[in-house]
């Protein structure tokens, strides 16, 4: 006994159409061989992942480039301090400002310029990506705080 596979009417084994819905019914498949009637699925083999391999020295750029980043963050950062204090107090902020951005500006730019020679090579280390975003924080703290020595220059 059969079911029409779309409304689930009892059909008739002569039936071609579902009296119901007119859904044709499906022809049988003959029993002959069990291993005729498997499906065979497809077969696919995954693509191995790609191994790169990082160099020692593309390594040590990368942690030397975050290093840099961080000195130059904070050297930003004290220099931004070091400027709002000569501002309020000698009115020497835009002195305090070019010393510590001699210093801190390089810093920042070669650990960010190293860090991210090494990520272009292949280093997936945290250090690298925090050296990459270090250095570009150290740069742009820099350039607020030459900012800031300008204003106290003008004022």
């Amino acid at each position: 006994m059969s079911y029409c596979v779309k409304c689930g009417n009892q059909l008739a084994e002569t039936d071609k159409f579902c009296n119901a819905c007119g859904t044709k019914v499906p022809e049988a498949v003959p029993e002959t061989n069990t291993y005729a009637q498997e499906s065979v699925q497809p077969y696919y083999t995954a693509a191995k992942p790609v191994e790169v391999v990082v160099s020692a020295k593309d390594k040590a750029l990368g942690f030397v480039g975050m290093g840099l980043s961080i000195g130059g963050m904070f050297m930003a950062v004290f220099g931004i301090l070091y400027t709002a204090l000569g501002m309020i107090e000698t009115g020497l902020g835009f002195g305090m400002a070019v010393a510590f951005s001699l210093f801190s500006l390089p810093l920042a730019i070669v650990g960010r310029v190293l860090s991210s020679r090494s990520v272009e090579r292949g280093n997936t280390s945290g250090a690298c990506s925090a050296g990459r975003g270090l250095g570009l924080a150290g740069i742009i703290v820099t350039g607020v705080m030459l900012l800031l020595g300008i204003i106290n220059l003008c004022v």
